[in-house]
């Protein structure tokens, strides 16, 4: 009995890491994901009567500093009930992370079913938001349908909004409605294949998501990747990489001729650029611009309290608000850049505590694997554009820190674990 349902928690957290991107897939608000890690706590605690904690200070750190940043938004400062509101969902939200931490922390250390798991799932989870994207895009490109649309918002009525279109251009998300969601994705599928078809796939979907923290997050990639290549420069490059340079160079042909896909991704590209250099950039640019560039302005505005310990979770919007009356509509949002984001959110000391749990994670995931390091180091690039970290993303963050810990190689399981 203890081995079944060992097993059976073993699946339901496979559906957990498939899901953890897949944002789209809802209940009344609630994702799939985060009711598949309620089921896998659940079902330790009350079929195998295990409860598992967490004796990571980094991440328990983080946790209670996002408590703490809860209580100081309720009892000590005057945010509006809505965005109070906001900060406690997204702490609840967060509980059940914590808890599946717990778990694979410590059934990974002589359990290697959970990597094997994990890296199925991950590559799963990979492959479905990439073919998906190509999909998206091809029905768009050729029927004009906006296939998210249609399927998940007039069907089956899972999410109100399942699309992004900016300047009337879709820009495909995958199961999203952004396509930052594909920005860590494309980094981390991009390492975790070893086949060079999937990792064009990786460069595809960057492309045509049309997102620019995705673009320089592949870009990165692509980078390190030839730094490795030129350091072996003195070994014969394999046959198997000749043909899909091939395959590059005609679908790069195909879509120059056929869409305006390389037009939009210069366009990004001299965006972002534009966003730090020069005062004159589309609104989005100048807003991420202002958000760096405010941060001066807000502390003076904050009390001491909201400085050190932040506005609560999901409120970084709100001295920006105040500020410029920017997104005046919205209950409660957060800034579009990880790093003021967590700043604003979790205070000062919030925002040491996240970025020493992931520099930890990127100095010790060296010695593992360089690829770990690498997919990280990325990680923690991408949030200097846009806010990736979302629950999703902080959990394969946790999931690739507790492999590491435990010194366990998700990249390269065939040869270690099976």
């Amino acid at each position: 009995m203890k081995t079944n349902s060992k097993s059976i928690v073993r699946y339901i957290f496979f559906l957990v890491v498939v899901f953890s991107t897949l944002v789209i897939f809802q209940v009344r608000n609630l994702t799939y994901f985060v009711i598949l890690e309620s089921v896998v706590v659940l079902l330790n605690v009350i079929v195998r009567r295990k409860l598992f904690f967490l004796p990571d200070r980094k991440i328990n750190i983080i946790y209670l500093l996002l408590c703490v940043s809860l209580l100081n938004s309720y009892l000590f400062s005057s945010l509006p009930n809505s965005f109070k509101r906001g900060a406690l969902v997204q702490f609840i939200i967060l509980i059940p992370l914590w808890l599946i931490a717990a778990y694979i922390y410590n059934e990974c250390k002589t359990d290697n079913k959970i990597i094997e798991y994990a890296n199925k799932a991950l590559k799963i989870m990979c492959c479905l938001q990439f073919i998906w994207c190509v999909f998206q895009f091809g029905t768009y490109a050729i029927l004009k349908v906006d296939i998210n649309d249609q399927v998940f918002v007039q069907i089956l009525g899972l999410v109100n909004n399942a699309s992004f279109f900016k300047y009337k251009i879709l820009q495909p998300s995958g199961f999203s409605w952004h396509p930052s969601t594909l920005a860590p994705l494309v980094v981390l599928g991009f390492f975790l294949f070893s086949s060079p078809y999937m990792k064009i796939l990786c460069i595809i979907t960057a492309l045509l998501s049309r997102n620019g923290t995705a673009i320089i997050g592949i870009g990165l990639a692509l980078f390190v990747s030839i730094i490795e290549l030129a350091k072996k420069r003195n070994k014969r490059i394999p046959k198997m990489y000749f043909l899909p340079v091939l395959i590059i160079f005609v679908v790069g042909c195909v879509l120059f001729l056929c869409t305006n896909i390389f037009d939009s991704v210069i366009s990004q590209i001299v965006s972002l650029i534009s966003r730090m250099l020069t005062s004159t950039a589309e609104i989005s640019a100048m807003a991420h611009k202002r958000y760096y560039s405010s941060y001066p302005l807000i502390i003076k505005n904050s009390t001491v309290l909201q400085t050190l310990l932040g506005y609560g979770e999901g409120c970084s919007g709100y001295p920006f608000t105040q500020l410029y009356g920017q997104a005046l509509s919205y209950s409660s949002w957060s800034v579009e850049s990880d790093f003021i984001n967590i700043l604003i959110s979790r205070g000062v000391f919030g925002f040491v505590a996240f970025y020493s749990f992931l520099t930890s994670a990127i100095w010790k995931g060296i010695k593992v694997n360089k690829k770990y390091g690498i997919v990280l180091s990325i990680f923690l690039l991408q949030g200097i554009t846009y806010n990736i970290q979302t629950d999703g993303v902080f959990f394969i963050e946790v999931l690739l820190y507790c492999f590491i810990v435990r010194e366990k190689d998700i990249f390269d399981i065939d040869k270690k674990y099976k």
